[in-house]
């Protein structure tokens, strides 16, 4: 309008048709060049031909049917010369090379959009397949796994019911010997004691008489007597024989139960119950997670179709106040070749009716068809599984109650309830360690094998276990497959699970390549590796770019010398909805100095962010048998990739951040290798024109 308004009418004043096609092209091109439907303020065109700028917004395509038939009113005098050579040589071609470019531009953005919606979506599905085949393996190998750890018990109980009836059998026995030993002995003190007849002899003897007194008869009956001890005596010591061994048997009878009830008894039944059961609940758990990733991974899915419909509902709709509206392409194309044909009329004093430019217009139709993918769309929402639809989900259809007894173990269906929410846990029981409910504390660490800018192509991680309050979330740096200057985002953190995206400075079109990213979730406070060697795990507030010294709780590091101790800070949150760098300024036993770097060249800034950390001694140990190496590595990364060698082959983490040597704004980046890793400075040098070289820096690094 700038361009041709104030020229023309002011020097043509009364080439009034002239002026409203000039109008016409200009509005159209600032609202092309702004990029949406809507004009901040349009042309309108008064009844005596006089031109003023309407308060109201409107679209192109009001605008020139408008200015179309208001042009139709107005146009009855020949174009002069001059401005039949204007709109050959200019309108013409602005309305051909921009307009209409314009238009075929925005619908290729817009079926690029798509395109690119529906790919992350395909990957994110095929993610989730994936995941569920693994979910669902898990839960096959857990369910054989119950079933033999029933079998294992009921062969243990098997064992001890036969050995609780032989210790029944053995005190029955034992006190039946017992009380034959009584009966036994009670017959033996049943003739312990005889009552003799007393010997009858004379109180005086007569020798006259010859015959010895009666002794005969006195001696028959003292044999007698005599004969009757000795047969008791045999009889006695008889009884009291059998007595005597009658008592042993029960004693040995009873001794025996005694050392059977105190007996190590059913080892090889009681042994393999215990490892399988043992095996079981490495199964459950590994089971569990499984099923909690497959759930995390389906929610990011559920929210990628979301994301796929909400566009193709936007692009399916009309009379929007965006560049995504299809039929509205359509319609401002016609409009737009009515213009052009008006104009080729009024150069070549043509036909300016309505019904001219109509059957004109008519003969360069749309050439574009979009392609809503509805297939693609169709094939997500087909599988039960995961249309995003259903209430419960299926893994191997059954599941186990366990418990000390074989009684316990009993088989039933099982179809759990899933939430499609971000944030919240995708099933009951993946805030859980256990059966029993118990909140799980401790170490998660993980690797995002995939993900770009949030919240296109957000990740959706699910920690697998549930945290009393929420954790502190370590980003470790981004890997390189886009060269463009990056950074991870935390958009959301919750105690079960976080979003994370990547974040371009402003200087950049903040649409970046799929990277790989590993994390590190665990809760504030000291604590100690397995060795005894304390660590701490923090969180505080920044406002602006700092420095700020962070004193550790407690005790810090113990005794440990300063160059010895690792830092690595990330961002908690994403307030300021831009590109943000950490930098560890010093490091120490008692504490470390960080610096918040925004993308201006000298890194300043106003805002607040949460800053989460890990603090530990270099050295190598193992935390919660997990495997770790803290380095700390003299000033030598630069601009360019260095490699480091690190203890693991494959790590399933490495954290890493850089010193503030040099005051350019950077971050770190990641290239992983066989035993190695690469790490480089990334400045946001870009944003202010420079090359990018950065001075040499120090690293702290944490591989997992």
């Amino acid at each position: 309008v700038d361009s041709y308004i104030p020229t023309f009418y002011t020097s043509h004043p009364f080439d009034m048709k002239f002026c409203l096609l000039c109008t016409a092209v200009g509005a159209a091109r600032i609202t092309r060049e702004a990029g949406s439907v809507g004009l901040s303020s349009a042309v309108s065109v008064a009844s005596d031909g006089s031109i003023s700028a309407a308060i109201n917004p409107q679209s192109r395509r009001d605008l020139l049917l408008s200015v179309q038939q208001k042009a139709e009113q107005l146009m009855g005098t020949k174009l002069t010369d001059e401005a039949k050579q204007i709109i050959d040589g200019t309108l013409l071609p602005t309305v051909r090379d921009e307009i209409q470019a314009g238009i075929l531009k925005e619908f290729e953005t817009t079926q690029t959009m798509l395109d690119d919606e529906i790919a992350r979506l395909q990957a994110s599905a095929s993610r989730t397949k994936a995941s569920k085949s693994v979910a669902d393996e898990a839960d096959q190998v857990l369910v054989g796994c119950r079933a033999q750890e029933k079998q294992t018990l009921t062969q243990l109980e098997a064992c001890q019911q036969e050995r609780q009836q032989k210790a029944l059998d053995m005190a029955a026995q034992c006190e039946a010997k017992k009380d034959h030993s009584q009966q036994l002995c009670a017959a033996k003190d049943a003739i312990q004691e005889l009552n003799l007849e007393a010997a009858c002899t004379p109180s005086k003897c007569d020798m006259s008489t010859g015959d010895n007194c009666g002794m005969e008869e006195v001696m028959k009956m003292v044999d007698g007597i005599r004969a009757q001890i000795h047969n008791r005596q045999e009889e006695y010591n008889a009884k009291a024989k059998a007595c005597a061994e009658a008592e042993q048997e029960a004693l040995d009878a009873c001794s025996a139960v005694e050392t059977f009830a105190n007996e190590v008894a059913c080892v090889p039944e009681k042994s393999a119950a215990q490892a399988q059961s043992s095996k079981c609940q490495s199964n459950h758990e590994s089971a569990r997670l499984s099923k909690c990733e497959f759930g995390a991974e389906l929610q990011g899915k559920c929210a990628d179709l979301g994301a796929v419909k909400d566009l193709v509902s936007k692009i399916q709709a009309s009379a929007r106040d965006d560049s995504l509206s299809e039929s509205d392409r359509q319609d401002e194309w016609q409009a737009v070749q009515r213009l052009t044909c008006l104009l080729v009329a009024l150069r070549d004093d043509g036909d300016l009716s309505a019904e001219a430019a109509q059957t004109c217009a008519a003969d360069t139709p749309y050439p574009k068809t979009f392609n809503y993918h509805a297939a693609a769309i169709a094939e997500m929402e087909a599988d039960e599984q995961f249309n995003c639809q259903a209430s419960t989900i299926q893994f191997s259809g059954v599941q186990w109650s366990a418990g000390d007894y074989s009684a316990a173990f009993q088989e039933s269906s099982s179809s759990p309830a899933i939430t499609y929410t971000i944030g919240q846990q995708p099933f009951e029981f993946c805030g859980l360690s256990d059966s029993e409910g118990q909140a799980k504390v401790g170490l998660v660490v993980g690797s995002i094998a995939s993900f770009s800018n949030a919240p296109s192509s957000p990740a959706h991680v699910a920690f697998g276990q549930g945290f009393t309050d929420t954790p502190v979330l370590i980003c470790g740096p981004l890997s390189r497959n886009g060269g463009d200057t990056a950074t991870a985002e935390v958009t959301l953190l919750s105690t079960s699970g976080a979003s994370v995206g990547i974040r371009e400075p402003g200087c950049y079109d903040n649409k970046h390549t799929t990277e790989r990213m590993d994390y590190l979730v665990a809760e504030h406070g000291v604590h100690f590796t397995d060795q005894g060697v304390p660590f701490v795990v923090g969180n505080v507030s920044m406002s602006g770019k700092g420095p700020l010294d962070v004193s550790f709780p407690g005790g810090g590091l113990g005794d440990v010398a300063d160059d010895a101790v690792v830092v690595i800070p990330s961002l908690q949150t994403a307030n300021a909805n831009a590109w943000l760098a950490l930098r560890v300024a010093s490091a120490r036993k008692a504490g470390f100095t960080v610096v918040m770097t925004s993308e201006e060249q000298s890194g300043a800034n106003s805002f607040v962010e949460d800053i989460g950390y890990i603090a530990i001694p270099a050295g190598s140990g193992t935390i919660g048998g997990r495997a770790y190496h803290a380095y700390r590595h003299a000033a030598a990364v630069t601009h360019e990739f260095r490699a480091y060698d690190v203890a693991v082959a494959a790590p399933a983490a490495v954290l890493a951040a850089i010193s503030y040597n040099g005051g350019d704004p950077a971050d770190v980046r990641i290239s992983y290798g066989n035993s190695k890793v690469s790490l480089m400075v990334d400045e946001a040098a870009k944003c202010w024109g420079q090359s990018g070289e950065h001075t040499t820096e120090e690293v702290h690094m944490v591989v997992f």
